[in-house]
């Protein structure tokens, strides 16, 4: 085990002289996008990752404007959460929501952002914010979004109800359809117990359910098909 070793005394002036440039030099080398804005809402410092995200040269980002960089139809939120920061009502928040390129293009990213006060006075100085690029996750999101909606549209065309459960994680989904065939409000939660769906089973249906689900389980059929009969509400 090693020895805890106290510091140098006479090295402590040297290493407070230079915790600003090495703060600076570690902000400017870090990979997540990092930046500086002023009280009325003008970048005063990014670093190379900022401007990589955003596609400026590192001299174009300084006075840029809040309306240079955030997607209108997040500018008010952006805003109401920066006055919420200088007034005292919070000292951090975190977001998601899109930034501007600079050749227009729209990214989304994941901001954190806090504030920055006067050592003494508690007067704020600046917000720093750091954005993290989620653009390719929000578009996956928005792409599985739009097919799953293709698809229980078809699905609703059809007349088919459909139920879904995910064993590992322990959660179920069942479709508007599925819950309108039992007089359901398409809206309501479903118990997903198999305890709470077989009590809905026919009773003389139940033993013969159970042991097509169990000989499926055992792996001794790949798929099953079968009709029983349901309550409805």
């Amino acid at each position: 085990m090693g020895a805890a070793v106290e510091p140098d005394a006479d090295k402590q002036p040297m290493r407070f002289r230079q915790s600003a440039a090495l703060l600076r030099e570690l902000t400017e080398r870090a990979a997540v996008a990092t930046f500086l804005v002023g009280t009325n809402g003008e970048l005063f410092y990014s670093n190379q990752a900022c401007c990589d995200l955003l596609g400026y040269e590192p001299h174009e980002t300084s006075g840029l404007a809040l309306t240079d960089i955030i997607h209108p139809d997040h500018l008010a939120t952006t805003r109401q959460q920066l006055s919420g920061l200088n007034r005292g009502e919070a000292e951090d928040y975190r977001a998601e929501r899109q930034y501007l390129r600079k050749n227009g293009d729209a990214i989304w990213v994941d901001v954190r952002a806090a504030i920055l006060r006067h050592e003494r006075s508690g007067r704020p100085l600046y917000v720093i914010v750091q954005a993290i690029d989620i653009d390719r996750r929000k578009k996956a999101e928005a792409a599985l979004a739009e097919a799953e909606s293709r698809w229980n549209f078809a699905l609703e065309g059809a007349g088919q109800g459909v139920w879904d459960h995910d064993l590992r994680n322990k959660r179920a989904f069942f479709s508007r359809t599925w819950k309108l065939m039992r007089g359901l409000d398409p809206d309501a939660p479903v118990d997903p117990a198999a305890a709470a769906w077989l009590d809905k089973v026919h009773p003389d249906d139940r033993d013969r359910i159970r042991d097509t689900i169990r000989r499926q389980d055992a792996g001794e059929i790949p798929h099953n098909a079968f009709e029983y009969r349901e309550r409805h509400r």
